[in-house]
């Protein structure tokens, strides 16, 4: 046996040892729509960076790998607790309106050394995963209408049928609401606090924010992105 069919006999000895020991990851990638048309794409990048750098300290415990920028219009990151990827995803999108984004999740193992500092080199069904849902997202895309949804899930669980069923319906709503009604529930969604405490933030009053939340359907909303959450913090590949 020459050293090419050895590394390659070892790598598929790996990924069995990993997937039967449930080591799945969870793999990120972000794409921004329509990288080559903004205005300034340099402040973009450099936007993006700093916020990726704010996450990659927030959710460390749960980081394997940090978010990345990989090319101009791209970051990708691998999280070994799944529990916070959907919150960092809503964090990102709010953070760089209004930029918008496609989002792939991959779950599955990586069978490649892992850089925790630098998500680029790992290699693994979770990337490929990831990779195809972005790829998904942006084929789904027509030029006179939105895509069903920015974000698929990819994994070899028959439940992604239904998470990305749900995903599609919380863009349907996403979709519909106005600048402030975004503002006012990702803001609610992210820091997880009261009423009171969202309209302090944004100088407005408690029953203006239930009215605001209320218009939006939010509470159906988080109803389901809730599930979801549920579903990707089943994937860790950690002692917590």
């Amino acid at each position: 046996m020459n050293a090419s069919s050895r590394d390659k006999v070892m790598c598929v000895q790996e990924y069995k040892n990993n997937s039967e020991e449930g080591r799945s990851y969870v793999a990120v990638i972000g794409d921004i729509k329509g990288s080559r048309k903004l205005s300034d794409r340099a402040a973009c990048q450099l936007k993006l960076k700093k916020v990726l750098n704010g996450i990659n300290e927030m959710y460390a415990e749960a980081i394997a790998s940090k978010l990345t920028i990989t090319i101009g219009d791209e970051f990708q990151g691998l999280f070994a607790d799944g529990a916070p990827v959907l919150d960092v995803l809503t964090q990102i999108a709010f953070e760089m309106q209004p930029v918008e984004f496609r989002f792939g999740i991959g779950i599955g193992p990586i069978f490649t050394d892992i850089n925790p500092q630098v998500s680029v080199g790992a290699d693994g069904p979770a990337y490929h995963r990831a990779r195809s849902a972005v790829d998904a997202v942006k084929n789904t895309e027509g030029r006179n209408r939105s895509a069903p949804s920015s974000l698929l899930v990819f994994s070899d669980s028959p439940a992604d049928l239904y998470v990305n069923a749900s995903l599609k319906l919380l863009h349907a709503l996403a979709d519909a609401w106005s600048n402030r009604q975004k503002e006012i529930i990702y803001d609610i969604l992210i820091h997880r606090d009261s009423q009171v405490n969202v309209a302090a933030r944004h100088g407005i009053t408690q029953p203006t924010v239930q009215k605001i939340l209320s218009s939006g359907r939010y509470y159906s909303f988080q109803d389901s992105y809730d599930a979801i959450v549920h579903y990707l913090s089943e994937v860790k590949s950690i002692d917590i």
